[in-house]
């Protein structure tokens, strides 16, 4: 018995390891694979041409005029031999004419293929929310790479994506530290991963449109892990560098094999570009900017906490007016209060005019800090003891 269940193991690990067979049969001319979608009627076709060695699409509604087919890719005879190869081998010239179910479904979708070959043969088969799964899986890399897309099947995800390892973004103001993940975006740029690339993207041209929020006076830091990415057989090295606005000056901040986490400092006003190259000529460049006005906030909208009571705002007006609102009696608790007036910018500071008296705010970059000892305005009558207080004030 228990040589029956080896001789059983080992045949299930023999047939798991297919290897590839040679197709030596009539030449094959055209492939087209053709979906729908049951709700809403979208068709899809792919058109494989293996005489002119190109792979063509187009897709429409059921009352749209059928657009002209359009090259998506071309390949090689290599290429088409590599995967008229795996066709063989995984069963797709054999497929059975009809795949259906006997469950009822009320959309779902269809399919069908017709393969032509020299010899003016031709192969059909066709389905109703039934597939060959197991051909179709097997053969949605060899798909994707002659066509440069998902068509059959879905790829893996580290197949088809060009990977990225996580980044997080710090900073220092001097009087704290804190994260800046939410306002930064790192976009890809240039890749080529698994037949599938792009090149010559205007990495410049990226981060015009780019919105970052890097404040001047800041302290800026990037890390960069590994933690969650398993592709370092493959991995060759990492290289960071920093360039200004026109994309010149380069600066190479890190350069090195694989990785669990990097850390390096930041400039303000630069454009970061970090590569990660691949044994197999593979890589793929991801770019940020660190690009941040060089002045003082003048005005606009600030924030701060007041020991778990309430938010304050203040709003610093064009005209040199403000107004300092939603400001709770520390004793009283559900009393709020507003005060306007004028203000002026001396020096660091901004001081708001209360009734001949004056609150003092010391400018810090985005944030505003309550100068208690310059202050004459009785900010504890509202706020309470200072030590209770957190006096920043975040834009």
């Amino acid at each position: 018995m228990k040589k029956y269940i080896s001789f059983i193991l080992l045949l299930i690990v023999l047939t798991s390891c297919q290897s590839m067979k040679e197709y030596n049969g009539v030449k094959v001319d055209k492939l087209i694979y053709q979906t729908i979608d049951y709700m809403g009627g979208y068709t899809d076709n792919y058109v494989l041409d293996f005489i002119n060695n190109e792979y063509l699409k187009n897709g429409y509604l059921p009352d749209d005029e059928i657009s002209e087919l359009e090259v998506f890719n071309k390949f090689n005879d290599e290429e088409e031999k590599i995967f008229i190869d795996a066709c063989y081998t995984y069963g797709l010239f054999n497929l059975a004419p009809k795949y259906t179910t006997n469950e009822v479904i009320m959309d779902g979708g269809g399919w069908s293929l017709v393969i032509y070959y020299e010899d003016g043969s031709i192969k059909e088969s066709f389905g109703s929310n039934a597939w060959p799964v197991r051909c179709f899986k097997n053969l949605a890399t060899y798909f994707y790479d002659i066509c440069g897309e998902e068509v059959v099947a879905n790829v893996p995800e580290f197949y088809a994506t060009p990977p990225n390892v996580s980044y997080s973004f710090k900073y220092d103001t001097g009087v704290g530290t804190g994260s800046t993940n939410n306002f930064v975006k790192v976009l890809k740029a240039n890749y080529k991963w698994n037949k599938k690339e792009v090149k010559d993207s205007n990495i410049v041209k990226i981060n015009e449109e780019i919105e970052n929020t890097f404040i001047f006076g800041f302290s800026y830091g990037m890390t960069l892990y590994t933690s969650n990415y398993h592709l370092d057989k493959r991995f060759n090295k990492i290289k960071v560098c920093s360039y200004d606005e026109s994309l010149n000056d380069e600066v190479v901040v890190y350069e090195g094999g694989w990785f669990k986490q990097i850390k390096f400092m930041l400039e303000l006003n630069r454009i970061y570009v970090y590569t990660l190259s691949y044994k197999d000529k593979d890589f793929v460049e991801y770019t940020f900017n660190t690009f941040c006005k060089d002045d003082k906030i003048n005005y606009g909208e600030y924030h701060y906490n007041i020991f778990n009571v309430g938010n304050a705002k203040l709003f610093i007006n064009e005209d040199n007016t403000y107004v300092f609102e939603s400001l709770y009696y520390y004793d009283l608790k559900n009393e709020v209060v507003s005060f306007t007036g004028s203000y002026e910018i001396n020096n660091n500071s901004i001081i708001l005019y209360i009734d001949n008296k004056e609150i003092v705010l010391d400018i810090y970059p985005h944030n505003l800090l309550i100068n208690s000892s310059l202050s004459t305005f009785d900010l504890k009558k509202y706020l309470g003891d200072e030590n209770t207080i957190n006096y920043s004030f975040w834009s």
